[in-house]
């Protein structure tokens, strides 16, 4: 599946902040704070939503850029996770 140009560009964002991250799909994953945090770009996933809030993780839908980095910046000064 192609990503979308939001996610291409919240790749972009994690590689010039030094971010661990992976993609599957339609889904970002980062690593920040030793935690698991997904951000969707497509479709819902059911089974992937199940085992990601197994082990812990998170799971958002930021519809911008803007927001994605809101949401980044807010992770890693602690206030969600």
């Amino acid at each position: 599946m192609r990503e979308n140009r939001l996610q291409v560009n919240c790749i972009k964002f994690c590689k010039s902040e030094g971010i661990f991250y992976t993609v599957s799909g339609t889904d970002l994953y980062v690593c920040i704070r030793e935690k698991l945090f997904a951000f969707r770009f497509g479709e819902d996933n059911d089974k992937s939503d199940k085992r990601l809030k197994k082990s812990g993780g998170r799971l958002y839908r930021p519809p911008t850029l803007e927001d994605f980095v809101n949401e980044i910046r807010h992770i890693q000064e602690g206030e969600n996770g």
